[in-house]
């Protein structure tokens, strides 16, 4: 193995663990883990979310991602909805235009941005407060590659 080759899978390497521990920093000091530490409770139930076809800002986010939102068992309900998610969901983030920022308050991890589009994992609980912002037109999951 040359030296060139060396140098570029350690620079992949370098890459891939930068990744992960920005990830990783950013849910910490987000406060993003599990629930239940020790001699600490587990936050109460969020509040029933109105139907699909009475929430305010439906014309904002993609149905199906409203659907996991509102589900009782979110790792459930994105397996059956076919989704990327756990704790957080794969997103396209389309915003009012390309000089748009995005929101603050809400946990974002960026792994793309094209133009006024961006690809983004967002903790599943934020969804609904990212809709309502005044920046983001619309909310959708990404469009996954088909066989041709």
């Amino acid at each position: 193995m040359d030296t060139t080759d060396r140098r570029g899978r350690l620079k992949g390497i370098v890459w891939g663990l930068t990744a992960a521990l920005t990830l990783a920093l950013a849910l910490t000091l987000a406060g993003c883990g599990p629930q239940e530490r020790q001699g600490q409770q587990a936050p109460p139930e969020a509040p029933e979310l109105p139907k699909w076809e009475e929430y305010a800002y439906k014309d904002k986010i993609q149905q199906t991602l409203y659907e996991l939102v509102a589900s009782r068992d979110p790792e459930a309900a994105a397996e059956r909805l076919g989704l990327d998610a756990y704790w957080m969901v794969r997103v396209v983030l389309v915003l009012k235009d390309e000089e748009a920022e995005l929101p603050e308050g809400v946990l974002i991890y960026v792994e793309r941005r094209v133009g006024n589009e961006v690809q983004a994992l967002v903790p599943v609980e934020q969804l609904l407060k990212l809709v309502e912002h005044p920046q983001v037109q619309y909310v959708r999951v990404p469009v996954k590659p088909r066989k041709l």
